[in-house]
This record gives structure tokens, sequence and C-alpha cells, in this order.
């Protein structure tokens, strides 16, 4: 009931603009693992990152979270993905959320409002799920929300691993080249 009351709710500033622009220099953020330990992008560098952001009650972003174990799967140690619940229950559901999906990824916790920060979002329009994709060098450089095109179920997979692909071709560096060889003489 709650997210879809969040996913319903739709303010003037949401057709002027989404989420912050791309690309931005992702800010400092940390995920909540318990009243004492968190993790964030900060944590990776050199190394991409999705940020997920989810409802412990939002059947959508259930399916993102259980799509994202297979991409987990197919990129690992290429990429890494950190997921953050939002919902105003999240401290105590998130562990519950993470368990029933056997996600193979640290979930967390966080308010909407340090989600909210992090997004670039206007307070009160964040269509769930939110992935923020982030490149080596701390550079979010897409963001998909629930009213995305990129969100639309059937071809989320598809376009995550379009951008996944990209991030990390462009971390590759090619080979020097190999030096040429002398030709002897007799």
């Amino acid at each position: 009931m709650k997210s879809a009351l969040l996913l319903t709710v739709v303010s003037a500033s949401l057709l002027l603009a989404g989420g912050g622009p791309v690309p931005r220099k992702a800010p400092y953020f940390v995920i909540q693992a318990d009243s004492k330990n968190g993790f964030g992008p900060s944590q990776y560098p050199g190394i991409p990152v999705i940020m997920v952001f989810v409802l412990t009650d939002c059947s959508h972003c259930e399916f993102t979270a259980n799509l994202l174990n297979g991409i987990e799967k197919d990129y690992s140690g290429r990429v890494r993905i950190l997921a953050s619940a939002i919902d105003e229950h999240a401290a105590t559901e998130f562990a519950a959320f993470h368990q029933k999906h056997a996600l193979n990824f640290p979930l967390g916790y966080n308010t909407l409002a340090d989600a909210v920060h992090f997004l670039g979002y206007a307070p009160g329009e964040v269509p769930m799920p939110v992935i923020a994709f982030i490149d080596r060098n701390g550079i979010i450089r897409a963001q998909f929300d629930g009213k995305d095109k990129e969100m639309v179920e059937p071809y989320q997979d598809k376009n995550f691993r379009i951008v996944l692909d990209q991030l990390i071709k462009e971390g590759q560096t090619a080979s020097p080249p190999s030096a040429p060889k002398e030709k002897k003489t007799p």
C-alpha cells in the first residue's frame, strides 16, 4: 500500500525534473547495515557500482532485486551492486527482504530523505525502484527510476547490461603495443 502511494505521488516539480542530471559526481553515501556499520560506493574505488533503492513492499522493487541477482552473478568481480531499502519501516524490514529474495549483494537501509539527496530528486517524487550506475571514478553515469522506459520489466535486464558493458569497456586499458621485432641480417 505504501509503495503504491509513493508511486502515485506526483508533484508539479516532477513534470519539470526527475533525478539529478547525469553525469554528475556521486555524493558521499553510506547505507546502514545496523546501528554501527554501513557500506557505500566509496568503498569500491576503481570498480563500477550499481546503487539500487527499493521499498520492501513493492513488487516492482522485488522484480528488479531478483533481476540484479542474475546480473551480479554474470558480472562478478567486474561490478559491485549495493542496495538500500528506503521505506518507513526499512530499518526493521530490510533483513527479511534480503532473505526472502536470497540477494547475493548487500542490502541495508536509509531514510527517504537520504535517498532523495543522493539521487537529486525533489522531496516526495521518487518513483520506485531507482537504479544509479556509478563509474570507476565515482560519477553517476546513468540513473533510471520507476517511470523510465528503461525500467519496463521485460527490458530491464537488457538495458542494465548495456550500461554496465559500456562502463566496464571504458575502464579497460588497451594493451601497450609490442615493440617491433628486429630483423636479423645474415
